[in-house]
């Protein structure tokens, strides 16, 4: 018969409250109209076959939902309203797509569910107005969920879903427990006389149709049948093939939902290897634009794999050489500049590597080799003009010397001619003995600044003017016509 009430509930989620609530429901409206697993499936039936047979058959559906209702897990550490084959998860299924009013029942302080914690197929449940029932506050609450079903049930009565025959079967079942007297006594035997035609006729009418219900068992048989090779098999052609063949069956919400799950879970599979695929090929891809890249074994080839792959497995190491190879045509370059020693070698190494490695050293070799040359320059100028000072010198001197020996050959006679002639040789000397004490000093600090800077060089190459400069400068002061001159 249809109007029972259905109970779904978690065993180990808050059991007791379930119990509870099975009882004051039986005390109200009979044990025979309210359906608990536990008590309502008698031992050696299918379980499966009937949960459905009874939920097909309810008019009012409690979801007894605690405190760990959503977040139960499995032996394997998953949600269990995770799980398409879930029992509660597939009850309240299929109580949600069929024509019966289903109630949340919140227990022992549990909160609703929102729409976004719980599976696609059970979102229509966290919309639905629940009735919470408390520890504390038990009697009034269940009272209220009795009146709330009460009222479905009477109101499903113009839907055929209660006769009148039922809820009188229902009083008198509730007033025998609690000792009173059914509805039946004190009725006039022309009322039995009715009952008793009436129950014939149901006779009747059973004969003509226990045909039709042998044919609808072997129906339910071939629908769990169906639905039992389909859950073995668990894949998204044996759901189609149970659906085919099963358009109407009990199973077919929970075939359609376990069906968008199979394809959701096969897409992410299939997105899964998609993006392994294709980072199995940008790999390949990686390698082989590096090993290019090595063969080069070129600043530029090591440049052109980070341009097309910035983000590569081998940045680090195309960077790194790229680093390796700088500072080895750093060195080449410098090595090279070193070899010239000249200014505008060091200065091509600065414009070619103006942040190489040794760019201080090209800069302080450049102001030496600057330094050097002004130095050799002042030598070289110096000496041309202490040359021809030392050449005046050389012939005061000369001219000095002979004018003695003439006097001391000739006497008084020649002195009006050599006094005034030595006189002028005395002056010679005076005037050029300071100038060329000056140019001594001069030249001999400009060679030892000169000799220094020598010492400073980054090169020995071509420093053979230079080292000329000084040498020359050396001997020409130890020469006759050098220093002894200036005594």
């Amino acid at each position: 018969m249809s109007g029972k009430v259905f109970i779904n509930y978690r065993r180990d989620d808050d059991a007791a409250y379930a119990g509870r609530i099975h009882d004051r429901l039986a005390e109200r409206f009979g044990k025979e109209f309210i359906f608990l697993d536990v008590d309502a499936i008698a031992p050696g039936l299918d379980f499966v076959e009937e949960l459905n047979k009874e939920l097909a058959n309810c008019g009012v559906f409690l979801a007894i939902i605690g405190r760990r209702w959503l977040d139960a897990k499995n032996d394997a550490g998953e949600r269990r309203l995770d799980d398409p084959a879930d029992f509660v998860r597939l009850e309240i299924e299929a109580a949600l797509g069929q024509d019966v009013r289903v109630i949340p029942v919140l227990v022992n302080g549990a909160k609703m569910p929102n729409e976004e914690d719980l599976p696609e197929s059970l979102e229509a449940l966290a919309r639905r107005n629940a009735i919470t029932v408390s520890h504390d506050r038990f009697g009034s609450d269940t009272e209220n969920l009795l009146l709330a079903v009460g009222t479905t049930i009477k109101a499903r009565k113009t839907d055929g879903a209660l006769t009148d025959q039922e809820l009188a079967a229902v009083t008198d079942a509730r007033n025998a427990r609690r000792g009173g007297k059914t509805n039946g006594q004190g009725a006039s035997s022309k009322r039995n006389m009715a009952v008793i035609a009436i129950l014939a006729l149901v006779l009747i009418i059973g004969g003509i149709f226990a045909s039709q219900h042998y044919d609808e068992k072997k129906q339910r048989e071939a629908d769990n049948a169906a639905w039992q090779t389909a859950k073995t098999s668990n894949t998204s052609v044996a759901y189609e093939v149970y659906l085919n063949a099963q358009p109407s069956g009990s199973f077919t919400a929970q075939a359609k939902q376990a069906l968008v799950d199979l394809k959701r879970r096969e897409k992410k599979i299939r997105e899964k290897q998609a993006k392994a695929a294709a980072e199995k090929n940008a790999k390949a891809a990686d390698d082989k634009v590096w090993q290019v890249a090595r063969t080069q074994n070129t600043v530029a080839g090591y440049k052109h794999y980070l341009t097309l792959l910035p983000k590569g497995q081998y940045r680090t190491d195309a960077e790194t050489a790229i680093a390796a190879l700088k500072q080895g045509a750093d060195d080449v370059e410098w090595q090279e500049a070193l070899k010239t020693n000249k200014t505008a070698a060091f200065q091509s190494y600065l414009k070619n590597l103006p942040t190489g490695v040794h760019a201080a050293k090209a800069t302080a070799q450049i102001h030496l080799i600057e330094q050097m040359e002004r130095y050799r320059k002042g030598i070289i100028a110096k000496r041309k003009t202490f040359a021809a000072t030392a050449k005046s010198m050389a012939q005061a001197r000369t001219q000095l010397d002979n004018l003695k020996g003439v006097s001391s050959k000739y006497g008084n006679t020649v002195s009006g001619f050599v006094v005034p002639k030595r006189q002028s040789a005395l002056r010679d000397i005076a005037k050029f003995r300071p100038k060329g004490q000056q140019l001594l000093k001069s030249l001999d600090g400009l060679s030892a600044g000169l000799q220094g800077l020598l010492g400073k060089s980054a090169s020995q190459a071509n420093l053979q003017s230079y080292n000329a400069a000084v040498q020359g400068w050396r001997k020409q002061r130890a020469g006759p016509a050098g220093a002894s001159l200036f005594r």
